[in-house]
C-alpha cells in the first residue's frame, strides 16, 4: 500500500524526469562534438591576407563593329590590386594592355581602294570596382568563387594618315565571374570570364559618298555604337603586407 501511494508515484515521476534531463545535459557536449567537422577535416579555411596583387594574361575577344575600324581581338596582359573592405567584399583596381590592331580606311577613295590595311592600335583598359567572395573570407576545398563589377576607361590612341577614325578614350563598364584556387597559404591561381562594355564613335568622313556611290559606313548606321567584349584570363595572386 505504501509503495503505491499517490505521493510515491509523484516522487517517482519527478525522479525520472530529473534523470532524463541530467542525461540530456551530460550528453550535449558529446553530441556537439559530432556535429560539423573537426578543424583538421573542415573543408573551410580562412583567407590569410586581406591584400593581394594578381598578374594575369589572357585573350580579349572584341566585338566587331560595322566598319571593322575599332580595336580588334588580341592577347592581353594586366595586373590587379585588391584589398578587403568588409566581410566578403574587396575593392579592386585593375589595368590591362591588349595587343590589338584595327583596319584603316581612306573615306575619300572608292572601294576597294579605300582600304589602307591593318595597323597596330593597342587598347588600354583600366577600371576599379567591388568584387565579392561567394564563400566569404574563407575557402571551400581551397576554392573561392567570385563575382565583380567595375567602371573605368578604355583607350586606344593610334592614328593613321588619311584615316579620320580615332577610338579615343571611352567610359567602360565591366562584369566578371572568377574561380580562385588557393595554393597553400600564400598564392592563388585564378581564372576568370569577364565582359567590358564601351562605346565606339565613327567620324563624319566615314559616311562620305564617293565616286562609285560607296561609303565606309552605310547610311542609317548610327555614329555611336555600344560594343560588348569578352575577356578570358588566368593569373597568379600573391599576398601583400602580411
Amino acid at each position: 500500500m505504501f509503495l503505491c501511494s499517490p505521493c510515491n508515484v509523484g516522487l517517482r515521476v519527478r525522479l525520472a524526469a530529473l534523470l532524463c534531463c541530467s542525461a540530456f545535459v551530460a550528453g550535449t557536449p558529446l553530441l556537439a562534438q559530432t556535429v560539423g567537422y573537426p578543424p583538421s577535416q573542415s573543408p573551410y579555411e580562412d583567407i590569410a591576407s586581406p591584400q593581394r596583387l594578381t598578374v594575369f594574361g589572357g585573350y580579349f575577344d572584341a566585338r566587331r563593329d560595322e566598319a571593322g575600324a575599332a580595336p580588334q581581338s588580341a592577347p592581353m596582359i594586366g595586373a590587379q590590386y585588391e584589398v578587403t573592405i568588409d566581410g566578403p567584399a574587396q575593392f579592386f583596381v585593375r589595368g590591362a594592355w591588349v595587343n590589338s590592331q584595327r583596319n584603316a580606311f581612306n573615306p575619300a577613295l572608292p572601294a576597294p581602294s579605300d582600304e589602307l590595311g591593318k595597323f597596330g592600335d593597342a587598347l588600354f583598359l583600366g577600371d576599379l570596382g567591388i568584387s565579392l567572395n561567394l564563400t566569404g573570407q574563407r575557402t571551400w576545398h581551397h576554392l573561392i568563387p567570385t563575382v565583380a563589377f567595375g567602371v573605368g576607361l578604355a583607350s586606344a590612341r593610334g592614328s593613321v594618315t588619311d584615316d579620320p577614325y580615332d577610338f579615343g578614350t571611352q567610359f567602360s563598364f565591366s562584369a566578371d565571374l572568377g574561380l580562385n584556387y588557393v595554393l597553400g597559404k600564400n598564392y592563388e591561381f585564378r581564372v576568370g570570364l569577364g565582359n567590358t562594355f564601351y562605346q565606339n564613335h565613327y567620324p563624319a568622313g566615314y559616311y562620305t559618298i564617293t565616286s562609285d556611290s560607296s561609303s565606309i559606313v552605310r547610311n542609317g548606321v548610327s555614329k555611336t555604337s555600344y560594343l560588348s567584349n569578352w575577356r578570358l584570363t588566368a593569373g597568379l595572386a600573391v599576398p601583400l603586407f602580411r
